[in-house]
């Protein structure tokens, strides 16, 4: 899941860092989270998750909190920085287990 989760994170990491845009400036970010939210629709669609519930749970948690976030009413009280931790945590580990093998 880590590689899947990580290939989402650039995305909703652009979508995150909304400090500073312009109205005019918004199209990208709105491309991003809807990018990002494919991948993560791709993922609990991808046949290799569907043995996990919590693997599926998981993506779609995130899914939920991102869409929260950025256009909801924010009720999980997520803030940039912390959505930007939980998807470091994945990048550290798809990194870790690129220089291993």
């Amino acid at each position: 899941m880590s590689e899947g989760v990580l290939r989402a994170s650039p995305e909703a990491a652009h979508a995150f860092d909304l400090g500073g845009y312009l109205a005019a400036e918004l199209a990208p970010v709105e491309a991003a989270l809807y990018r990002g939210l494919e991948l993560m629709d791709l993922m609990l669609d991808d046949p290799q998750h569907r043995g996990s519930v919590a693997r599926l749970r998981e993506i779609a948690r995130v899914r939920e909190v991102m869409v929260d976030f950025l256009s909801g009413t924010n009720e999980y009280g997520s803030t940039a920085l912390s959505l930007q931790k939980y998807f470091d945590h994945f990048a550290v580990l798809a990194r870790r287990r690129h220089l291993a093998g």
